[in-house]
């Protein structure tokens, strides 16, 4: 037996190698730490999944979902047209939101002239949303005619292509209303989204300034970003986040990420058991060497005789 230092160099090593591997497993998952984490995007603060963006990962929320905070407001862009945020109301899973260009403006700032859209495989209008509808590059009639000709509207004016023109707006869709002239002397017309109250408010105020306050007032969306599978993630001590390699949901746990929720066993803490018995063993070969190295040559009563 002439192992003896090399064991007694060995097993402190190895002893030390199994701790701290059951000193790691019993930290939570990377992810784990990562998405427990809320950020602050623009003036909206605590905000979670499915969104990201800003220092937040992109395995917390969905690609659809990810915020740019460069400005005062976050903003959110769907089928490529942006959106400011204004509010995110986690409970009902309930976005407050307007359309980026026609902040503060009636004209879009931009100079295209598109119908909203939203990505109806994770969007739904609030049903108190309704659209307004805005006509552009108009021939100017008298505000009486109009009035009586397509009901609720008011003339603005707007600077295209460095020309003052003149545009409409109605509350209601001009077809329902039995008044689809205007389509006849505009070029051009957009739905943008604007919740009801703020609608009403404006049919009884047709002023420019009672316009902009309903397009600054935004609408409001319904997302689903499997929120079932979410809550029951959530219910089980866990995190909900996106898996950006199978592209599906997932739940992140303490311990590792599961497609649902936390399992009932804790891999990370069998995996310490067994680390722990390892180290046993180990300790006890290292006391039986030793008690064979400080009995010399008698060994559980025996006489062993060394050969020369």
């Amino acid at each position: 037996m002439r192992f003896h230092g090399t064991q007694t160099f060995l097993l402190p090593l190895i002893a030390t190698l199994i701790l701290t591997h059951v000193r790691n497993s019993s930290c939570s998952d990377y992810r784990y730490s990562n998405c427990s984490q809320t950020f602050q995007c623009g003036n909206v603060p605590n905000i979670g999944y499915p969104f990201w963006g800003l220092n937040r990962p992109d395995y917390c929320g969905w690609p659809e979902f990810e915020l740019n905070c460069s400005g005062d407001a976050p903003e959110l862009t769907i089928l490529s047209q942006k959106f400011r945020v204004l509010n995110i109301i986690n409970s009902s899973y309930t976005l407050n939101l307007t359309r980026a260009d026609y902040w503060g403006t009636c004209c879009p700032s931009d100079g295209e002239f598109a119908n909203t859209t939203i990505d109806t495989s994770f969007f739904t209008y609030t049903s108190n949303t309704q659209n307004l509808f805005l006509y552009y590059k108009c021939q100017t009639l008298e505000i009486t005619v109009a009035s009586q000709i397509f009901g609720l509207n008011l003339q603005f004016s707007c600077d295209i292509d460095n020309k003052n023109t003149t545009g409409y707006y109605v509350t209601r869709n001009i077809s329902s209303t039995g008044g689809g002239g205007l389509a006849g002397i505009c070029e051009t017309n957009v739905n943008v989204p604007v919740y009801q109250e703020n609608a009403e408010v404006l049919e009884n105020n047709l002023t420019t300034s009672h316009l902009l306050e309903a397009l600054d007032g935004g609408f409001g969306l319904k997302w689903d970003a499997n929120n079932s599978l979410c809550e029951v993630c959530v219910g089980s001590g866990g995190l909900c986040g996106y898996n950006t390699s199978t592209q599906h949901f997932t739940c992140y746990c303490k311990d590792q990420p599961y497609p649902a929720s936390c399992g009932s066993t804790q891999p990370n803490t069998v995996s310490g058991r067994r680390a722990i018995r390892w180290l046993r063993l180990l300790l006890l070969f290292n006391f039986i060497s030793k008690k064979e190295q400080f009995k010399g040559p008698f060994y559980d009563g025996l006489i062993v005789h060394r050969s020369c």
